[in-house]
């Protein structure tokens, strides 16, 4: 059954409401209340974009904020391969340096026993060879020049019998 004129008018039977004004009344009620509706639904729609809005603008904010966070993550990564091979580096260098300490300490120990080794007086020994060296290498550039003066002399001489002996 049909509770306001309006619906009256559209009924199956369609009955006309002869009261007028009573139809009116219905009318603009029923378009109050529905122009009330569309207006809370407008403020309703109009919030749902603003909360769109904020949220799409928070998400932009997480995605830049998550490249950022993935390029640290990648020169924390390259940063751990660097660390990684200093680390190795090191660890070489420690092994090298533990080398070079052992074979430092045989050579003391080899420097000492040559020094218990040594005559006492090796200085003094050393001083008199050492002094007696610079004339010894003068005397051997004599006798080299010497030799090498005699050499170029028979040299030519034997030029000089070549040529008288020529015709």
């Amino acid at each position: 059954m049909p509770t306001s004129p309006i619906q009256e008018q559209h009924t199956p039977e369609h009955t006309r409401t002869t009261n007028f004004d009573l139809a009116a009344d219905a009318l603009a009620r029923e378009h109050e209340a529905l122009a009330n509706m569309q207006g809370s639904e407008s403020r309703r729609v109009d919030g749902l974009v603003s909360d769109v809005g904020i949220i799409k603008g928070r998400v932009e904010n997480l995605q830049g904020d998550m490249s950022r966070v993935v390029s640290g993550v990648e020169q924390l990564a390259k940063s751990m391969v660097d660390m990684n091979r200093h680390t190795t580096m090191l660890e070489n260098h420690a092994l090298e340096t533990a080398r070079l300490r052992t074979g430092f300490e045989n050579h003391e120990t080899r420097l000492q026993e040559v020094e218990r080794a040594m005559p006492e007086r090796l200085g003094t020994r050393l001083h008199d060879v050492e002094t007696a060296i610079p004339p010894l290498v003068e005397t051997r550039l004599w006798a080299v020049r010497g030799i090498l003066g005699l050499v170029g002399v028979v040299g030519l001489a034997l030029l000089a019998l070549v040529l008288k002996g020529s015709p």
